[in-house]
């Protein structure tokens, strides 16, 4: 309801100003009624002069809803749907200087029965018309409703049209920069076109002010109405008094869609967008959901807020605990779970099947227990686990690889055996200066230790001089060998003697 000690009754508010009407110009009209700074939609006398133009009926269904202030009082919202209500349109100030003091109990009510709601602002054209947009967009910048804002244009404060409307457009621009969504324009088209007189905003949706009928005039610069308020003396469940009564141009699935997409709340654009999130303090996350502001405490679960990467989470305690402060990461919960953080969000696994958590540098893993005693850390690698067969840890499993026949482990590769050097096979070995040789018939043939040539009957010579090569034959003997007697050992005495001469010949030529 309006303040009733402050308002003239319709019928003499409206005598009194069409009688004015016909003695002063007609820009006069809107401050016929008292003015006493706290004013809700409708109360201008102005709005209700005579039509002067084509009556405009609906395009077909329309949708019945309510606007309410403070001058409702306290309403029960519970049983205003049982009046077929579906949408409310709730005063948020009289410019800048008067808040409406039931718009939160409004805002909420209405919401939690399921009403579609839309926010208005008793327009004051002297005042700065940004600073006006900004009272209404801090007020509804947590929950910014269902329908788009709506200014109230119904009075001048003695403002030229051209004032008029270009602070009407200051207003229009602001909100609309916001919310990107278009305002909606509440005026009448009598008051609209003799004291703002501007065709510029018809692309704005239109909500007309004219009672008794269910075609109401328009602004000549507007063809079609988005709401109509018909009547100022409705009866709805749950207000006492009179009650504005409004309908909108098409069913509730239209209504949804001029609303579009909730609009954005101003706080979310201002951080990046209808989705972003970010850090308030500390702990404080606040974050927007298609244009929907929310703050939660991150330290309500001992975790800590970050803007790591440039948008705003939680960072669950045990990571920055863990990561030294870090968010992406993992780390050894104990001897056999490993804990992961990725962007603060965090998660831990059971290593199973026998595994255990190991920390390599600064990133830990479930391995086999065999990879941890191999390598440090239990990370990747190869090494022989016995003499032909190799080991391998990858990613932290284990197994084992046979080298198989003719090759062996070395270093953790297998390579083959490949041939071995001979080896002489006579009772005594080679010697590098003496003529002492193997046993005859017991040489294979393999060469000296050091510079020597085996004889083929087993006779060496000494390092660095020429190999006499004599057959010694045994005869005689009783081991089976060729030849006989003393007479063969005298053979290898004359034939040493004929050495030693020859070979000090040759010293003394030299």
């Amino acid at each position: 309801m309006k303040p009733p000690s402050r308002r003239l009754p319709l019928a003499v508010a409206m005598t009194r100003c069409v009688m004015l009407a016909a003695l002063v110009a007609t820009p006069a009209l809107a401050g016929c009624a008292d003015d006493d700074g706290d004013r809700a939609m409708g109360s201008s006398p102005a709005l209700l002069a005579a039509p002067i133009h084509s009556s405009v009926c609906a395009d077909g269904p329309t949708t019945y809803g309510i606007d309410v202030s403070k001058w409702q009082g306290t309403i029960n919202w519970s049983q205003v749907p049982n009046s077929g209500v579906k949408f409310a349109i709730i005063r948020v100030s009289d410019g800048t200087n008067t808040m409406d003091a039931q718009f939160a109990a409004n805002w909420a009510g209405a919401k939690a029965n399921g009403i579609l709601r839309g926010a208005y602002q008793f327009f004051r054209p002297s005042q700065d018309a940004v600073a006006q947009a900004n009272v209404l967009l801090n007020t509804i910048a947590s929950d910014p409703g269902e329908i788009p804002p709506v200014i109230d244009v119904e009075v001048t404060s003695d403002q030229t049209p051209a004032v008029v409307a270009q602070k009407v457009g200051q207003w229009l621009q602001r909100v609309e920069e916001v919310l990107h969504v278009k305002p909606i324009i509440y005026t009448g088209g009598y008051f609209w076109d003799s004291n703002v007189a501007s065709t510029a905003y018809a692309a704005y949706p239109l909500w007309t002010a004219h009672w008794g009928t269910s075609c109401p005039n328009t602004p000549n610069a507007w063809t079609r109405w988005a709401f109509h308020q018909f009547s100022a003396t409705g009866s709805i469940a749950g207000i006492s008094g009179d009650v504005d009564e409004n309908r909108f141009n098409g069913d509730i699935d239209a209504l949804k869609a001029l609303a579009g997409p909730p609009p954005v709340n101003p706080a979310c654009v201002e951080h990046g967008g209808a989705d972003a999130a970010w850090c308030v303090d500390d702990t404080q996350l606040a974050t927007c959901a298609a244009g929907a502001y929310s703050v939660g405490d991150c330290g309500a679960f001992g975790a800590k807020c970050s803007d790591g990467g440039g948008v705003g989470h939680c960072v669950h305690f045990a990571c920055w605990t863990h990561l030294d402060g870090g968010e992406d990461g993992t780390f050894c919960v104990d001897a056999d779970t490993l804990g992961s953080c990725a962007d603060g969000q965090y998660t831990e696994v059971g290593c199973g099947g026998g595994w255990v958590c190991r920390l390599k540098g600064a990133t830990a893993a479930c391995v086999d227990p065999r990879c941890a005693d191999l390598f440090a850390g239990g990370g990747d690698g190869h090494t022989c686990a016995d003499a032909d067969t190799i080991a391998l840890c990858t990613g932290g499993a284990y197994s084992e690889t046979p080298c198989g026949a003719s090759r062996r482990c070395d270093a953790g590769t297998c390579v083959d055996d490949g041939p071995q050097p001979p080896v002489d096979t006579g009772p005594e070995a080679d010697t590098a200066t003496g003529p002492v040789d193997e046993a005859p018939g017991g040489d294979d043939a393999g060469a000296d230790a050091v510079s020597g040539s085996d004889a083929i009957g087993g006779d060496g010579g000494v390092a660095g001089q020429p190999t006499i090569k004599t057959e010694l034959h045994q005869t005689g003997g009783d081991d089976g060998c060729a030849g006989g007697g003393a007479g063969g050992g005298w053979a290898a005495l004359f034939a040493l003697a004929l050495a030693l001469a020859f070979a000090t010949r040759e010293r003394a030529r030299t």
